[in-house]
């Protein structure tokens, strides 16, 4: 049963606070109703903000999958677009504020009002309808393409030629329907109050949408100030159902309360205080340039060095702790670094106060920023295979060259090609693109935001923090979009991304010394612990085996239960082997450069040979080295030898028939020094390429036992200092054999450059 007071009584409230918000940002906004740039402002925000709550929709279909998310998707992208391509024609032309044309704009506002909220309605009737693949987004695209053709097709062919005062009682029309499907929609929403929103937030937006319904159709009696009224009023209508969808969806997530405001409220900061701010200052700043090509070097070598000084930071974390998610980000940092270094000697050269500013790097950037984050996503949901410090300078590299090559290649064909002056009429077209990619990228931000936060739980990490810096990016590209050169809301978005990364690195540098000193606690711990149960588990061990060798010798080999107890034996023994390589693991993991010491490379090879030979007492093993006893020397500890013996006893393990195994060792010169090189070939049944990439990760699917015999060579490899890897003995036959690849710094290689 619904408690209809208490629900409806805090409706009320809310909607009564929030509109008096919505009433003192319009009495400051009042003196815009006739400006252009304040049209094109408002709605490019209630673009960003449709598109904002669609992002959110988008992560609650893929939880849900049923038809009713998918039309809820659908609705929001379809006004979406209606504000966006608004904004894009009234880039062009300019936008007309007679009181004969308020009825065409308050009649087809209405018709999307009225889009819209059949759209809700069918969402909410279609509540139950489950779908059981995964939902095709694509499916509503010519949907999509339909009603913007109708729409396009009334506002340029149907409306002009209608007489004001027909369109002022089709506006009538349109607002009884609107507002009678909203009440319906209402109604649903309270009844099916367990779906997939906040049914206080989601009722107090739709209400929100019945009064800007009201205020579009007052606004069709001409009185152009009420159309910033109904803007507003729209933009907290999204505000709300953002909120009720974003509460929903990170709640059903696990995620904290505390993190669920902190992450809703900065994605709503981003989406709409650039905008209110830029316009204030549109508001009583008309007209009013501030030409200063000094502070806007300034600003820009600010933003290039706090995002050097990010990409830093980040690297620096992702060597103590890899994923995959994280190079995409470094990346990303790293190229907007460039960007903004970059800019600076042009404009130097050419006078930016003469020319005005090339917008052509800021669109680099976002689709730079576009294509990383969804490729940063992917890693999240299905990192590769391959562990990323095997990879990652390069990975780094390769990409930022050519991020860096397509941005100079594009300077140079716009200098030759386009036109030096960058004034706000000659870059329409460049405007629109960097407003698209923009709208785009909050998109994907938003999404990043929310996996991100899912897959630690908080957004007080260091991976939750760098997304959020990043997503300060947009704001630059949104208001130099929209605003033209050296106004004031111009520089607003030169201010905004400065603040947003001026907070950066403190931020994310406490988080990062929070994190290590919680992680040597958790390993001291875990270390304390680790110890306790491998003393406990090896003595119960040894005592069971002492108990069952007793029992061994008092019984008839005949006997029914002997092999039985042979069998007990020999888990007994894997039990001990297992525990003896998670120990091993855990020395590797603590082992630092300081605890290692000289150690003979060959005759810890010949020694875990012999180890291996005993296990085989019935087989014969050809084994070979090249190399005699006191040759080769690494820096190791007394687990170099279970190294080797790890390594051996699986090429023996996996052999055909007759065992043969050849060591061959040599010596490398690379850039950071001297490495003595151990190839260990087989002539097993080889290694398939897909269970290479995967081979040194614990507990690999598909290995024999628990698969940790590799995961040891790994672990002590990398605490060693050195590498390994895995190739075919004859290359392009895996059939033929496997090679395993260690490579051991020379004992004279200083022990401080290892790791």
């Amino acid at each position: 049963m619904i408690q209809l007071p208490r629900k409806l009584g805090m409706v009320l409230v809310r909607l009564a606070l929030g509109m008096a918000i919505v009433l003192l940002i319009y009495s400051v906004l009042i003196g815009l109703s006739e400006s252009a740039m304040s049209y094109v402002s408002l709605h490019a925000l209630l673009a960003f903000l449709s598109v904002l709550t669609a992002a959110i929709i988008y992560l609650v279909a893929h939880r849900e999958r049923n038809l009713s998310t998918f039309i809820f998707l659908l609705a929001l992208f379809w006004r979406g677009m209606i504000h966006f391509a608004i904004t894009a024609l009234f880039s062009f032309v300019e936008p007309d504020f007679t009181p004969s044309f308020a009825p065409i704009r308050a009649f087809m506002e209405l018709l999307s009002l009225m889009i819209l909220s059949i759209l809700i309605l069918l969402a909410l009737i279609t509540a139950n309808l489950k779908w059981e693949n995964k939902p095709r987004w694509e499916l509503g695209m010519p949907f999509l393409i339909l009603l913007i053709t109708f729409n396009t097709y009334l506002y340029y062919v149907v409306v002009p030629t209608m007489d004001i005062s027909w369109l002022r009682v089709g506006s009538f029309i349109l607002a009884i329907i609107a507002i009678a499907v909203l009440v319906i929609s209402i109604y649903l929403s309270i009844r099916n109050r367990d779906r997939f929103y906040d049914v206080r937030y989601f009722v107090s937006g739709q209400s929100v949408f019945i009064l800007v319904v009201v205020v579009f159709l007052l606004y069709a009696q001409g009185d152009a100030n009420l159309w910033i009224l109904a803007a507003i009023t729209e933009a907290f209508a999204y505000i709300l159902l953002f909120v009720a969808l974003g509460k929903y969806l990170y709640g059903n997530a696990r995620i904290s309360r505390d993190a669920t405001r902190a992450i809703l409220g900065f994605l709503l900061s981003l989406a709409t205080i650039p905008f209110v701010l830029s316009l204030v200052f549109e508001a009583y700043a008309t007209g009013v340039e501030i030409i200063d090509t000094g502070a806007y070097l300034v600003s820009h070598g600010a933003a290039a060095l706090l995002s050097g000084m990010m990409t830093i930071l980040l690297f620096v974390y992702f060597r103590k702790r890899p994923a995959w998610n994280l190079l995409p980000l470094i990346v990303l940092y790293l190229s907007w670094t460039y960007i903004y270094i970059i800019i600076m000697p042009g404009y130097q050269r050419f006078g930016v106060a003469d020319l005005g500013e090339s917008l052509l790097p800021y669109s680099v950037g976002a689709l730079v920023s576009l294509v990383v984050i969804f490729r940063a996503v992917r890693y999240i949901r299905n990192p590769p295979d391959v562990n990323p410090t095997d990879i990652e300078r390069d990975w780094i590299i390769r990409r930022f060259l050519a991020i860096a090559a397509g941005l100079v290649l594009a300077l140079i064909l716009e200098n030759k090609y386009g036109s030096l002056s960058h004034s706000v009429e000659k870059m329409v077209v460049e405007r629109v693109v960097l407003l698209t990619l923009n709208l785009l990228a909050l998109f994907g931000f938003s999404i990043l935001i929310f996996i991100t936060a899912r897959e630690y739980g908080d957004w007080k990490s260091i991976d939750v923090i760098a997304i959020l810096i990043l997503a300060f990016y947009i704001m630059p590209g949104i208001l130099k979009g929209i605003y033209p050169d050296w106004t004031p809301g111009w520089w607003f978005g030169e201010m905004f991304l400065i603040v947003g990364l001026g907070v950066g690195p403190p931020l994310l540098g406490a988080l990062y010394v929070d994190s290590m000193s919680k992680a040597q606690e958790i390993q001291r711990k875990a270390t304390l612990y680790a110890d306790l149960l491998v003393h406990d588990i090896t003595n119960m061990h040894q005592a069971i085996m002492v108990a069952l060798s007793l029992m061994e010798d008092d019984m008839d080999r005949s006997h029914t239960h002997y092999d039985t107890m042979q069998d007990a034996k020999a888990s007994l023994h894997r039990a001990a082997e297992i525990v003896a390589s998670v120990r091993q693991i855990g020395i590797a993991d603590e082992t630092a450069p300081v605890d290692l010491e000289r150690k003979d490379i060959v005759e810890a090879v010949l020694n875990a040979h012999e180890q291996v030979k005993s296990e085989y007492p019935h087989d014969t093993i050809n084994f070979t080295v090249n190399k005699e006893i006191g040759q080769c020397y690494t820096h190791a500890n007394s687990l170099l030898i279970d190294l080797f013996y790890n390594l051996l006893r699986n090429s023996a393990k996996y052999s055909n028939g007759e065992i043969k195994i050849d060591v061959r060792i040599s010596k490398r010169d690379d850039e950071e020094g001297q490495f003595w090189v151990v190839r260990i070939e087989d002539y097993g049944r080889g290694i398939d390429d897909e269970r290479k990439k995967m081979l040194f990760r614990r507990y690999m699917k598909g290995a024999e036992g628990v698969g940790l015999g590799l995961a040891v060579v790994y672990a002590l490899t990398k605490s060693y200092g050195g590498t390994i890897a895995v190739e075919d003995r004859i290359p392009g036959s895996y059939r033929a054999g496997s090679a395993f690849v260690v490579m051991l710094p020379d004992a004279s290689s200083p022990l401080n450059n290892w790791t």
